[in-house]
């Protein structure tokens, strides 16, 4: 749904979340979501949407 490419840092592949988001959520919406949880946070480099523990970007 949204085309973009994720490079996830390894440490992140074990977490699991859980949230209700609506499908109608644009990536911004989801990504803030997710952030907000304090476990992740996350770049743009332009090509590619990098997902980081959030202590260690």
């Amino acid at each position: 749904m949204y085309n973009v490419d994720f490079d996830t840092d390894p440490a992140v592949a074990g977490l699991t979340f859980s949230a209700g988001i609506a499908r109608s959520s644009t990536l911004e919406q989801v990504l803030t979501t997710l952030t907000a949880t304090g476990a992740i946070t996350f770049s743009d480099d332009g090509k590619k949407i990098k997902v980081y523990l959030s202590n260690t970007k």
